[in-house]
């Protein structure tokens, strides 16, 4: 079991299935292994060997680290506030806090960002009313889950609440 600690001192921290605590890494910082508000956070089993990803949300990246906590890559670039994950295949979605979804390969190349808000403004604000939401445009996507078909189901985090089904038209 991995837990972000994104609000407080800017550590994960592993424990065993039974709860019992195993280590903690990262800490308050930007250089490679620290971290700057750790959102979310998954184990990465595309790979031949599984990793965990953690949303580095203040610094603007994710950080790749092994499951016993070294740090093995940095991926920046795509990013604004990255959150929360869900892999499907070899997809990876990470929810953007300012206004889009981004997905990327398991290489974390770039696939498309979805719904990437025009409105600099409105990106992330949490006060925007219903009557400026935009169809096809996220303000504040925090998570989304594939379903078994492949279609998306994004929360935002809005005032007012807001759940967004994209559909797989292919």
């Amino acid at each position: 079991i991995y837990v972000t600690d994104g609000y407080g001192l800017y550590w994960i921290h592993q424990y065993t299935a039974k709860g019992d605590y195993v280590r903690s890494w990262g800490g308050k910082g930007s250089d490679e292994g620290k971290l700057a508000e750790p959102h979310g956070i998954i184990v990465d089993t595309r790979g031949t060997t599984p990793t965990v990803i953690v949303g580095d949300r203040r610094n603007h990246r994710l950080q790749v680290f092994s499951l016993e906590g070294k740090h093995l890559r940095t991926v920046t670039g795509h990013f604004r506030l990255p959150g929360a994950f869900d892999i499907r295949g070899e997809d990876l979605l990470v929810g953007d806090l300012e206004g889009r979804i981004t997905i990327l390969d398991k290489d974390f190349n770039l696939v498309t960002h979805l719904g990437d808000n025009e409105d600099p403004k409105k990106r992330g604000d949490y006060h925007t009313p219903k009557d400026r939401w935009v169809d096809g445009q996220f303000v504040a996507p925090h998570t989304g889950r594939w379903d078994a078909d492949g279609n998306l189901y994004i929360n935002e985090w809005l005032a007012a609440g807001r759940f967004v089904k994209l559909k797989r038209v292919n």
